[in-house]
């Protein structure tokens, strides 16, 4: 086509015809639960160039794994890597607090470009993935990864779904241990919170990759209905009444009880 356009014999047919070169497969990074979040998407016109924010996965964490894929699925393991390298010297910080910036640039010729930086402390690293043999795939194989991206598709929902809901939940019990005010709860009320999301916590760590977003959402309805009682205490000054309602506080002490990468 493009030789009948430059010699004029594909005629009224092809004269307005502009060709473009696109993105045959989503370009992107895994994140935290082997989520793939697409950064440059398929059928993007290229060169392109694009960047997103991401953060850390847990408290003072410094070093990120940065994983680079090709593909359409969800799930970033039915992907193809294209590469990897790590982000060191992030500021230390709790965890969803860094921002980390990751840069996607994708030339005419198809070379690709990763650069990562966080802001905070300035640290960077980068990637460069040309289109030499073994490091890019066949047009046969980037067809048969979007086909198998579409007869997956069922399967690359409900698992972006269950992420999501198990994110949600990480994000509420969060919430619950940074409570403001907790520390005026009676102890009693403290340790019953803390056995709260210590129980959630065990539940996640026990069902990582097992659990539907049903079970998350299950599990939030429980976390919320157990927290409920004891964080509206907070409204009330602390100390107005126990969680199971009785009147005096004291009791025995054998009773007491941006995408993450």
């Amino acid at each position: 086509m493009q030789g009948g356009i430059l010699s004029g014999e594909g005629g009224e047919a092809v004269k307005d015809v502009v060709l473009l070169d696109v993105a045959p497969l989503s370009l992107g990074t895994e994140t935290d639960g082997g989520l793939f979040v697409k950064v440059i998407e398929r059928n993007s016109v290229i060169p392109a160039k694009k960047t997103d924010e991401f953060t850390t996965v847990t408290d003072q964490q410094t070093t990120v794994n940065i994983k680079v894929y090709e593909g359409e699925r969800s799930i970033a393991k039915h992907n193809h890597l294209l590469g990897e390298f790590d982000l060191t010297g992030i500021a230390p910080a709790k965890k969803g607090v860094p921002k980390i910036l990751l840069t996607y640039d994708i030339d005419q010729n198809g070379i690709l470009k990763v650069d990562a930086v966080d802001k905070a402390s300035g640290s960077a690293n980068k990637i460069t993935i040309t289109q030499g043999e073994g490091e890019r795939l066949s047009q046969e194989q980037m067809d048969k990864m979007v086909q198998d991206a579409k007869a997956a598709a069922a399967e690359d929902a409900a698992f972006a779904e269950s992420h999501n809901a198990r994110r949600a939940l990480e994000e509420y019990l969060v919430s619950l241990k940074e409570y403001p005010g907790k520390d005026s709860l009676k102890l009693r009320d403290q340790r019953k919170l803390e056995t709260i999301v210590s129980k959630a916590e065990e539940f996640m760590k026990d069902n990582l990759g097992k659990a539907s977003a049903a079970d998350y959402k299950a599990k939030m309805r429980e976390v919320e209905s157990d927290s409920n009682p004891i964080t509206a205490m907070l409204y009330e000054g602390g100390d107005s009444k126990d969680y199971d309602g009785d009147m005096d506080g004291d009791i025995p002490d054998d009773e007491a009880t941006r995408d993450e990468m």
